[in-house]
């Protein structure tokens, strides 16, 4: 178990009866969806499709990121540590992907922001937001200095 450990240290999240499960079940990568929810924050379930590819991941308020590359567990032959670990590169590469779409999202003219919060998930909705908030108050303060920070402050009031 430790070997396996080693080769995906996320499977420390786990107790050794948890990973003998996983690792006993090797042939279904369906049998790993329970123990996600240890393995990686905030990620319920996997979207596999008939074939048990991997599309896309859900979490735990419903929300889903499609994944940018499809993840095929059967070429692993079985060793559950080798699949697991494209699912982690495809997962932040997939985030990545949805946080530069929303922030592209974000900056079209005449954005209604109520409307862009609820079309994105919310970790791209906090990153995107954060981005902008900084930028633009660096902006405030360079054009105008204090004065330019209570205009931005009232702007985003409004």
């Amino acid at each position: 178990m430790e070997s396996k450990r080693g080769l995906f240290p996320r499977f420390f999240f786990l107790s050794d009866p948890e990973l003998l499960e996983i690792l006993s079940e090797t042939k279904d990568p369906l049998r790993v969806q329970p123990f996600l929810k240890k393995c990686f924050e905030a990620i319920k379930e996997l979207e596999f499709d008939d074939e048990t590819k991997i599309h896309a991941m859900k979490s735990e308020e419903g929300e889903r990121i499609q994944y940018v590359k499809i993840i095929d567990p059967v070429l692993a032959k079985g060793n559950v540590e080798e699949w697991l670990k494209p699912v982690e590169e495809v997962m932040i590469k997939s985030v990545k992907d949805v946080i530069d779409k929303a922030n592209l999202d974000y900056s079209k003219p005449n954005q209604e922001r109520e409307k862009w919060v609820t079309q994105w998930p919310g970790q791209s909705v906090l990153a995107v937001s954060m981005m902008k908030w900084t930028s633009e108050a660096e902006g405030a303060m360079k054009k105008s200095g204090i004065a330019g920070l209570e205009v931005f402050y009232e702007k985003q009031l409004k």
